[in-house]
């Protein structure tokens, strides 16, 4: 999930950025029909917020630096000026623009000042703090499925064929035509999104740890090495799960409504 892209929408939108707590909440609910849980959402959220005021900060720094080389200048007119603008100096005053960040191009011209920041942050602890206790969780008995297979809700060879071959039809490919694991180390989000997509369209049993998921994946797919905590398949924080996650999505096929339940 693109969290960058969810705030800079929220931000840049003068209708979402009046209420963004409430955006906020909309898109969580989202997200959950993507099988995404609160605690997931906003903590990925988070990571972009920090991503956001990283660049913000550093536009107030150089900023600020550039006004500490200029009290060094010849000029005695110019390092009077730069002086009295470090005693007044306010952070808000050098905005950051959105465009460096926007991979869209269509954010050109919008600015986020520094004291912003802070507003966001407030608007996602409000749109957490505004939604229903969760229920405590039933205690679900953990299956511990003995074949790749068997994590699957329907174990019928050609429909798990099928979503297998999604891994060979985005570019770059993600397995071999002869299932190896086609990308580096760096970029097991790749196949984190697979599962995940995998979950969203109903393809894998629920009630299956992450360390028995990565073991048969591991046995399945050569070269792809997963941690035995499964501990991977957790973090969705990744350029290459982002990458990979909404084509994998659009290319698994639909659960087939004739035989939906079987093998569960």
């Amino acid at each position: 999930m693109d969290y960058l892209k969810i705030l800079l929408d929220g931000i840049c939108s003068p209708n979402e950025r009046e209420h963004l707590e409430k955006y906020f909440i909309r898109e969580q609910k989202k997200a959950e029909e993507e099988y995404f849980e609160a605690e997931e959402f906003f903590s990925g959220l988070n990571k972009a917020v920090e991503h956001l005021e990283y660049f913000v900060n550093k536009r107030v720094n150089e900023q600020k630096g550039e006004f500490y080389l200029m009290k060094m200048a010849k000029s005695k007119e110019h390092r009077e000026y730069a002086e009295d603008e470090l005693k007044l100096f306010n952070p808000d005053n050098y905005p950051f623009n959105l465009a460096h960040l926007d991979r869209e191009h269509s954010r050109i011209g919008i600015t986020i000042g520094f004291s912003y920041i802070a507003v966001i942050k407030e608007a996602i602890n409000k749109a957490k703090g505004a939604l229903p206790p969760q229920q405590p969780k039933e205690e679900t008995r953990q299956e511990t499925p003995k074949t790749f297979e068997e994590l699957f809700t329907h174990q019928e060879e050609k429909l798990i064929n099928d979503c297998i071959d999604v891994l060979k039809r985005v570019e770059p490919p993600i397995l071999t035509e002869n299932n190896k694991y086609n990308l580096g180390s760096k970029s097991k989000g790749a196949i984190v999104a697979w599962v995940k997509a995998l979950k969203a369209k109903g393809f894998l049993r629920s009630n299956i740890s992450d360390p028995i998921i990565a073991k048969h994946l591991n046995t399945r797919f050569g070269g792809l090495e997963l941690g035995e905590d499964g501990r991977t398949l957790r973090n969705l924080e990744t350029t290459s799960y982002n990458k990979y996650y909404t084509n994998l999505l659009n290319l698994l096929p639909d659960l087939p409504l004739s035989t939906e339940g079987k093998n569960r």
